[in-house]
């Protein structure tokens, strides 16, 4: 008697543990490789840490990287997704480990460009003799020829950053809960000296604007907030932000899609200062 033996082979879906990893103090260090007379130098670029966990309008927590070049980022994960905190109603998928490669991940329209994110490669790489989960993203803008990129591991967060024609940006060492990786230095994240002196109220970006802008303010202990668009006759357009904060940067993005184009006003109040602003819709 013949027995057939039949093999079953059931495909699972690759599933990120820890896309970006999000707890306080982690943290990463990049620079770029240039070459002189034939022989290679690493030119310092940035050092970004996970400063904080903050509570964003939408009652989720967020995990808040500062840069020592001045940027920041505003970040949660969700299953195999990272976001970034868009405003009180909706977030942005800057990285989503459950797609592959050929996956559009959306598109953000703004003033002057459309940006598209394309999923350009889904793989596996040995990194800090582990193997990781890898995705690199592709960023076309309409008014640039050259595409930016982002490399993205899983378990490490970026690794690479190209932007066009320029040499790569690479991770050359990082902390991740506790552990060392290459070159990294720890950042403080308790230094009390990050935190601005007094309440204030940055200037939009971009203003004047398209439908998105950003608002940033600075808080130098936790106070309840209120945030708020008037239009020129002083009537309460939206509600961005209503509740207690923690001390430090916030940036708020105001989604002005159904609203018609003319001059508004951003009003921050706190219980020791209101301060307002101007800025401009044009559609």
């Amino acid at each position: 008697m013949k027995y057939l033996l039949v093999y079953f082979i059931i495909s699972f879906p690759l599933q990120a543990q820890n896309i970006f990893p999000l707890e306080v103090g982690n943290t990463w260090q990049y620079k770029t490789k240039i070459f002189r007379n034939g022989q290679p130098y690493y030119v310092y670029g940035w050092t970004e840490w996970v400063d904080r966990d903050t509570i964003m309008p939408n009652g989720k927590k967020y995990a808040f990287i500062k840069k020592d070049n001045g940027g920041t980022k505003i970040l949660r994960q969700d299953g195999s997704k990272i976001l970034s905190f868009f405003n009180s109603d909706s977030d942005q998928v800057k990285y989503d480990f459950s797609k592959t490669s050929g996956d559009t991940i959306g598109f953000i329209p703004s003033l002057t460009d459309t940006q598209y994110c394309t999923i350009t490669t889904d793989d596996f790489v040995t990194i800090y003799s582990q193997s990781k989960h890898r995705q690199w993203y592709e960023y076309k803008y309409l008014h640039l020829t050259e595409p930016q990129y982002t490399e993205v591991i899983d378990g490490f967060g970026i690794r690479s950053v190209i932007n066009g024609p320029f040499p790569p940006y690479e991770l050359t060492g990082a902390i991740i809960n506790g552990s060392q990786y290459g070159e990294a230095t720890s950042v403080n994240t308790k230094n009390d000296n990050i935190y601005p002196a007094s309440v204030s109220l940055d200037q939009n970006y971009p203003n004047p604007f398209n439908s998105t802008t950003s608002i940033k303010f600075n808080l130098p202990k936790e106070e309840h907030v209120s945030l708020k668009i008037l239009n020129v006759l002083g009537q309460e357009i939206s509600l961005l932000a209503e509740g207690v904060f923690s001390s430090g940067v916030h940036v708020i993005q105001w989604n002005a899609t159904k609203t018609s184009s003319g001059i508004y006003y951003y009003i921050l109040k706190t219980l020791s200062r209101t301060q307002i602003k101007k800025m401009s819709l044009i559609k």
